[in-house]
């Protein structure tokens, strides 16, 4: 079997136990290196258990990996909304709309 979907279906089933800390320690004690999936995982882990403290070292992990991934940065920014933290809010939005500024003019040269 491959370690990495083991791996995340480990954090799937800790998610489900209502253990995102044990799922967190999971990854940090992985052999090899953790992949984007993995954190993705965890994220919806840290989600679903509304860990907004876990969810934003989560997320910084996933977008060292793939600093383009919208998909994290949209899903912080609900957490953040459904937080009430409407100061992050405005934040996550401004770089938001910074960063679809960027690609869109990269994409045009």
């Amino acid at each position: 079997m491959d370690p990495g979907r083991e791996t995340n279906g480990c954090i799937v089933d800790l998610g489900r136990a209502g253990e995102p800390g044990e799922a967190a320690k999971l990854i940090h004690e992985m052999e090899y290196e953790p992949d984007a999936m993995a954190w993705r995982t965890l994220l919806g882990v840290c989600r679903a258990h509304r860990n907004m403290n876990l969810s934003v070292y989560v997320a910084k992990q996933i977008l060292k990996l793939d600093p383009s991934d919208a998909g994290t940065h949209i899903l912080l920014l609900y957490m953040y909304v459904n937080s009430q933290r409407w100061e992050v809010v405005a934040e996550v939005s401004t770089m938001m709309s910074r960063r679809v500024k960027e690609l869109g003019v990269a994409g045009l040269t």
